[in-house]
């Protein structure tokens, strides 16, 4: 079915079956992945906000990229009275704080990524005031 739907030009929809975000949140659509996981537009339901839930996979099956994601969470929440980065939101607790192996942040929902915005047609002057902004968010 997959793979008919596939050649018709229809994108199957996304499966937020095993994504444990609680009655708050309704997934939508998956935006992105990457090495950690995956990013998700959802709503907050409460609100109708739209927001992105990031679900970070397996985060204790390796002990440098577990540092790695808790350094991510650790930046962003100090970069957050700064304007220069989407602010942590929310960060879901699991339903079994005992025995869980994703992590799931809620983030403001923005359009694109810093990967992105590098990759689109900047100037190097609109290149060196990202740069300049980041340092600033990273050194107050």
């Amino acid at each position: 079915m997959v793979m008919s739907q596939l050649r018709l030009g229809i994108k199957p929809k996304d499966d937020f079956s095993k994504w444990m975000v609680g009655s708050d949140y309704e997934c939508k659509r998956i935006v992105g992945s990457g090495s950690y996981g995956s990013v998700a537009e959802a709503v907050h339901k409460p609100t109708q906000k739209k927001v992105a839930i990031k679900k970070m996979d397996d985060i204790f099956d390796d002990t440098e990229d577990c540092k790695k994601m808790v350094r991510e969470i650790l930046l962003l929440k100090s970069m957050m009275p700064t304007n220069f980065v989407t602010r942590i939101l929310d960060i879901i607790e699991p339903s079994d704080v005992n025995n869980f192996n994703d992590i799931y942040v809620v983030q403001e929902y923005v359009d694109a990524d810093l990967k992105k915005v590098i990759k689109s047609s900047l100037t190097l002057t609109e290149l060196q005031c990202i740069s300049d902004r980041l340092q600033c968010a990273l050194c107050p």
